[in-house]
Order: structure tokens, then C-alpha cells, then sequence
């Protein structure tokens, strides 16, 4: 079989399962509660006492399992998840192939939908790479696929082409066909792989140093000769830079609890 690009393309091959039997799952969508929650300790100035600080928060969220369900057989239906760090299994949305041009323009709309809108645009990871894995609806579990070396090469033509600012229909139809072929047909799905942005790091990184530059330059052009101006000027420059950064790293530590199964 031809893959994109006229290259050939070796049928991906499902791994023999190591159980004879499967556990007992329920993949209905259902309500879960999760806590969110930390400690700390301080230390005073008296000699032997510690102080413990605890907080915790818990939320309700539904999550959702095999959305091809009832349809494994439309062609035109992609899958599309990415393994939930709370249950640790894949949170899907099913992405409609039949306007083919358009395919990658619906495949980032569904990633964005996937992760929520806020998460988007607060994390500090983006879209790594992409991997197969198997949905059996009717059992109610997934497994990942193991690929061979030309499989994987594949799959990172897929983020090249996903991170594309424009794909050509001709592109995305010859993508959609392989798709079709290739993971339609045999009931695998996609999984998205999140990991650290360099550009997005970098922007969090130095837009408070450039922020505060600028405050400084603003409130230091008062009066370029005045001492107090001039040290009140880089003294809310030096606050705006430490506040950035701070909430900068409370970014990154909420990247890392929100996506920590996703890799």
C-alpha cells in the first residue's frame, strides 16, 4: 500500500495481548471527583517548630470513552485522544473526515476541544507527536500499538504536516485516505503527545523582563534626571518582573500536574 507522498507503507500490526482474559471496565461516560490538593511546611524562627499548610480542592468533570461506539465501521470518522491523567486512560472526541480538505484545520480544532480552551492558552506544552492505539468499544478498554521503525517515521510526517500554518487539500485528502486505510479500518485511534513548547516557554520567559523594561523606560521618562524618579521607576520595574515570573512558574507547575499523562 501506498502511503503519502507515493512512499510505501508497511499495514501496522497489532501486538498479541498478554492476557487470556480482560479486567472488568466500564466505559460508559460517568461523572468522576477529583481532589486537587498540596502541603508544605514552614519553618519559624522558634527552634523545633514546623507549621504545616494543606490545601485541597476537588471538582466534578464526565468523561467520555470510545465516541466510535455504534459506528467503528464509518470511514470517515477519526478518533482522536489523549490519555487522561486522572483514570489514565484516553479522553476522545471524534473528528469528521468528509469535507477531506479540510481535514487538518478539523484535526487542531479537535485537539483544542480536547484540552479545553483555557488549558490551551495557559499551558505551556503543545502538540509533540502522535501515536496509535487500539479502541474496542464493545469491551470497553484500550491498548497502545507498538509501531515498527517505518510506522513511526510516518507518524512524524503527521506533526509535520499538523504543524503546517497551511495544508493543501490534495495533501490532507492523500492524509485522509491513510487514514481511512489505516487506522479506520482496524479500529485504532490517535493519540496526541503533549510536551514542553520551546516558543511557548520562551514567551513566558521574556515577556515579563520586556514588560518591565518598558514600564521602566514609561515611568522613568517623567524626568530622566531625577534620582527618586528614577529609582521608583526601576523599583516597579523590578516588582512587575518578579510577579511575572512567579505566576510564569505557577504556569509551568499546573502544565505539568494537568498533562502529567499525557506523555
Amino acid at each position: 500500500m501506498n502511503g503519502v507522498g507515493g512512499q510505501a507503507v508497511t499495514p501496522l500490526q497489532q501486538p498479541p495481548s498478554p492476557f487470556s482474559q480482560r479486567a472488568p471496565s466500564s466505559r460508559q461516560p460517568r461523572t468522576v471527583h477529583e481532589e486537587v490538593g498540596g502541603t508544605a511546611q514552614i519553618e519559624v524562627p522558634i527552634p523545633g517548630m514546623v507549621v504545616g499548610v494543606s490545601f485541597s480542592r476537588g471538582r466534578e468533570r464526565t468523561l467520555y470513552y470510545c465516541p466510535r461506539n455504534g459506528r467503528h465501521e464509518d470511514l470517515n470518522t477519526l478518533v482522536v485522544g489523549f490519555y487522561d491523567s486522572l483514570d489514565r486512560e484516553p479522553r476522545e472526541i471524534a473528528v469528521d473526515m468528509t469535507s477531506r480538505a479540510n481535514l487538518f484545520w478539523k484535526l487542531k480544532w479537535g485537539t483544542l476541544r480536547l484540552r479545553g480552551l483555557r488549558a490551551a492558552l495557559l499551558s505551556l506544552k503543545s502538540v509533540k507527536s502522535f501515536r496509535l492505539y487500539k479502541c474496542c468499544p464493545e469491551e470497553g478498554f484500550h491498548r497502545r500499538i507498538d509501531l515498527p521503525a517505518d510506522a513511526t517515521e510516518d507518524m512524524r510526517q503527521l506533526v509535520k504536516t499538523y504543524k503546517m500554518l497551511y495544508v493543501p487539500g490534495a495533501l490532507a485528502e492523500e492524509w485522509a485516505s491513510w487514514f481511512a486505510e489505516n487506522i479506520n479500518k482496524k479500529d485504532y485511534a490517535l493519540e496526541v503527545v503533549f510536551d514542553w513548547s520551546p516558543s511557548r516557554v520562551s514567551i513566558a520567559l521574556l515577556t515579563p523582563t520586556a514588560l518591565s523594561f518598558v514600564i521602566g523606560l514609561w515611568f522613568n521618562s517623567r524626568d530622566w534626571s531625577d534620582l527618586s524618579t528614577i529609582q521608583t521607576a526601576w523599583g516597579i520595574a523590578s516588582y512587575v518582573v518578579t510577579t511575572a515570573s512567579l505566576v510564569a512558574g505557577l504556569l509551568a507547575l499546573l502544565t505539568a500536574l494537568t498533562t502529567s499523562g499525557t506523555r
